[in-house]
């Protein structure tokens, strides 16, 4: 009895997967961004001078369009880590600590930029992770979502109900991986003419 009610309280859905992990990525939003707020004067002085050399350097040699292989790896490490956590029981605690973690990377990146070149570090932000958050979050909510479900129902049922859902389970996992490759060949394509753009007026 005791043990039927304890799984009942840790059972998720889709709206309350959504929820907490809107939650997760809120948080480690504001923790990127007072992360950043408590680095030390001279970590951003230091910052501002490799932005700028690195601008200088860029804007007399062009900006190289970063390989397709670097840039896929980049846009799919994190739903791939959150497909395989879906098939392991303790994927539904841990799934997430991921959106919490790469929110607040992101979230220092971004406050980083801006808080060492002002507006310009604003729109160089913009330029390097506008699009890959526009094309890779949505597939990241989806895939937690899933994730948490498939994770839920293996840590309640065992393996015999995951095996019943790993075709659909794995289905969306494919539908998510063509639309974020897509999304890296254009990124390659478009986003170091944004950077290029952006660094000409630091220089």
């Amino acid at each position: 009895m005791k043990r039927a009610i304890n799984s009942r309280s840790f059972r998720t859905n889709g709206k309350n997967g959504l929820l907490l992990i809107c939650v997760c990525c809120a948080v480690g939003i504001l923790l990127g961004g007072l992360a950043n707020h408590i680095v030390t004067a001279p970590g951003r002085a230091a910052l501002e001078d490799y932005l700028r050399q690195y601008a200088q350097n860029a804007v007399q040699s062009s900006v190289s369009g970063a390989s397709l292989l670097s840039v896929a790896i980049t846009y799919l490490r994190y739903p791939v880590l959150l497909f395989f956590l879906g098939m392991m029981a303790a994927g539904v605690f841990l799934i997430p600590l991921i959106c919490m973690t790469q929110s607040f990377f992101l979230s220092f990146a971004v406050c980083g930029f801006a808080s060492a070149l002002g507006r310009t570090g604003v729109a160089l932000a913009f330029a390097a992770f506008g699009l890959r958050c526009v094309i890779t979050m949505p597939c990241i909510l989806a895939m937690s979502i899933w994730a948490m479900d498939a994770s839920d129902a293996l840590r309640r049922n065992g393996l015999r109900k995951m095996r019943r859902n790993t075709s659909l389970y794995a289905m969306r996992f494919g539908v998510c991986v063509v639309f974020l490759l897509l999304g890296a060949v254009s990124d390659c394509a478009v986003v170091p003419r944004l950077i290029a753009s952006v660094l000409h007026r630091l220089t």
